[in-house]
């Protein structure tokens, strides 16, 4: 998803972007929820339910931070 993501940028692709960062989004929640606190996790998840916001965890090690993608 992170290479279709990029390709899309060099495309000037925003809905292959979008699609892209909606399953990394997905695949994050789904396989970094020890690394997300609680309060994020359930506007997270209502962010991909309704479609309207996106989210990716960035960071490595002791720190981080989210991106978040809004979609109107």
């Amino acid at each position: 998803h992170n290479s279709r993501a990029i390709q899309a940028i060099l495309e000037s692709d925003p809905h292959l972007f979008i699609d892209a960062w909606k399953n990394i989004s997905i695949n994050s929640l789904n396989y970094f929820d020890a690394m997300i606190p609680a309060n994020i996790k359930q506007k997270w998840q209502e962010g991909i339910d309704t479609g309207k916001t996106y989210y990716k965890l960035c960071g490595a090690g002791g720190g981080g931070f989210f991106l978040k993608m809004e979609i109107n």
